[in-house]
């Protein structure tokens, strides 16, 4: 009896994934979330999977997705293996199908600037508006504000939406952009907004003196 229980127990366990893995397969098939060719990032669960948080995972390309378990490519190139089951309650982020990536810049602003601020954000603002890879609105917003205010500097926080989604062309346009804000900030800035603890080891450069 002992034996017989175990080896019920041993089958119905087993049964139980087989089961749960083909379901997976006939969702993945019938509603389709990302096909082979593919690039999603995946949320490890209770460590069985590596996520998309390693720096050698990054996304993983779909190579293959069968009845019983799915076939993914990280970036260090080690096939990983997902039974099917998994996806059935699994937070998968297809980024291929993404149609704009978001832009964010963060610029700080000395005390001393703090009326230059408008003119900033006005040059900047206008600079979004007229730059071809920059979705404009009324499809996706572009917002240009002071946002924050801490201790030793203001905060001005840059957002936009790029329709560019290839990742090597994204960041070339990220850094042009990113580039062109801080020449902005430069040119009505009377320096830069170093950290506290900062300035007991260096003396900011005044732009004015260039």
């Amino acid at each position: 009896l002992g034996f017989g229980g175990i080896g019920g127990l041993t089958f119905g366990l087993a049964a139980k994934d087989l089961v749960s893995n083909f379901i997976g397969g006939s969702m993945l098939a019938i509603v389709r979330p990302f096909s082979p060719g593919e690039k999603v990032y995946l949320m490890a669960v209770g460590g069985r999977f590596r996520g998309t948080n390693e720096p050698s995972v990054g996304g993983y390309l779909v190579k293959d997705i069968g009845w019983y378990q799915t076939t993914l490519i990280p970036k260090d190139t080690r096939p990983t293996t997902v039974p099917n089951g998994f996806f059935l309650g699994a937070n998968v982020i297809n980024i291929t199908r993404q149609t704009a990536r978001v832009i964010i810049i963060n610029v700080r602003v000395r005390y001393e600037d703090f009326e230059n601020v408008p003119a900033m954000t006005s040059a900047m603002e206008a600079y979004l508006r007229t730059h071809d890879a920059v979705i404009q609105p009324p499809k996706r917003p572009i917002r240009v504000h002071l946002r924050d205010v801490k201790d030793d500097h203001a905060a001005i926080r840059i957002e936009a939406h790029s329709h560019v989604v290839k990742k090597d062309a994204f960041l070339a346009v990220n850094q042009e952009i990113t580039l062109a804000i801080f020449a902005i900030h430069k040119k009505h800035a009377t320096g830069p907004a170093w950290p506290v603890q900062g300035l007991m080891q260096l003396a900011p450069p005044n732009y004015t003196e260039e």
